[in-house]
């Protein structure tokens, strides 16, 4: 080798270690599914999918789902080391390790919009694909379609009861609540709206009692496991100042406190809201954003810790608000290591210092799997 050859591969070799190096730590882009141990304070990315057999310069190379854009994230019932989301066309992903190394499920194709396990079976899953319930029997390896949608549109929403798991509710973009009562074999529909449904939320008291959020910020509630269901939030509601007490109307995001009885919390284009008796009556949360800001129309995500109602979080693009109190103080996470936009938010019902976060790109908000 000649000293002009010998310069120029010394010369080179510091930009291949970088370009090798950037692929060793698996890409770059900031998306998929992130991890917070100490209740969303810190975060980890967590999209490992493997490691290549190794290659120049390397003994191997990470393979990791960085990119990938997710819809839902649910944690099992039974085991909380396993955990499955769902992404806008790839699929359906899971982990049994709590995230630290993921593998596609039988559902390889699609968006998968909503996820519900059995609660006393975990190997019993069903999942909102694109217009169809699909239903799994061995813990996400093989999957059957059970119901389509009539008109093609897509399933927003999946719930199996939890109290009886032959019972699945669906909900649909063109409206439609459906209902089986024998593990998905056959349905009905139960409740039709005019515009699509957003949220389908079981009160985790008793399963008989249901609340469904469509897109124009109406809420529905049933107590009767579907037989029959009103508008919370109708005319009437919005007449009287002791019901309702902002100035705009609808609740665009519906989150239940799973340890409290009859507390929900909603998002409303003005504020905030807070109801202690089912829906009847609320009142403000006052938040860092003040009252009829525009910021309250890019809530995504609002949920309650699963073991401390006292925690709640909201999210706005990519920063977290968390109050420890109730909603008397709050304050911003904003060392999200994501440029993207928080798509969803969960906290472990195992445990409730793990908080699971799914990211989106920006400009992929609008469209039929929109939020």
């Amino acid at each position: 080798m000649n000293k002009k050859t010998k310069s120029l591969l010394l010369l080179c070799l510091p930009i291949v270690s970088l370009l090798f190096m950037g692929q060793l730590c698996g890409g770059g882009a900031d998306g998929g599914i992130f991890m917070s141990f100490d209740k969303a304070e810190n975060w980890e990315q967590k999209n490992l999918l493997g490691h290549s057999e190794g290659g120049f310069l390397s003994s191997s190379r990470a393979i990791t789902n960085d990119g990938e854009n997710i819809i839902t994230i649910y944690v099992d019932p039974f085991d909380e080391n396993t955990i499955y989301y769902g992404t806008v066309e790839n699929g359906l992903y899971k982990t049994t390790d709590n995230g630290e190394l993921w593998a596609k499920t039988g559902l390889t194709t699609g968006a998968i919009l909503s996820i519900s396990a059995n609660p006393k079976n975990n190997n019993i899953i069903f999942a909102g694909q694109n217009s169809s319930v699909t239903r799994s029997e061995d813990a996400g390896e093989t999957w059957e379609t059970v119901h389509t949608d009539p008109q093609g549109q897509w399933l927003r929403a999946v719930v199996v009861d939890w109290y009886d798991p032959e019972i699945i509710y669906a909900a649909s973009e063109n409206g439609s609540i459906i209902k089986s009562k024998d593990n998905g074999e056959s349905w009905n529909i139960v409740h039709q709206i005019d515009v699509p449904v957003k949220q389908l939320i079981m009160d985790s008291f008793d399963s008989r009692v249901l609340y469904a959020a469509d897109k124009s910020g109406n809420i529905f509630k049933t107590i009767d496991a579907g037989k029959e269901w009103t508008q919370i939030n109708d005319k009437d509601f919005y007449n009287n100042e002791e019901a309702w007490p902002v100035d705009s109307k609808g609740i665009f995001k519906l989150a239940l406190d799973p340890s409290t009885r009859n507390r929900l919390y909603g998002s409303s284009y003005s504020s905030i809201v807070r109801s202690n008796d089912g829906g009847k009556t609320w009142t403000i949360v006052n938040t860092l954003i003040p009252y009829e800001d525009e910021k309250h129309k890019q809530v995504e995500n609002l949920i309650v810790d699963p073991d401390n109602p006292k925690i709640i979080y909201f999210t706005i693009v990519n920063i977290i608000h968390k109050t420890n109190d109730l909603g008397k103080n709050w304050h911003t996470i904003e060392n999200f290591p994501s440029a993207r936009r928080i798509s969803y938010l969960t906290a472990d019902k195992h445990d409730d210092k793990i908080v699971i976060a799914g990211t989106r790109e920006i400009e992929e908000q609008g469209g039929l799997i929109g939020n």
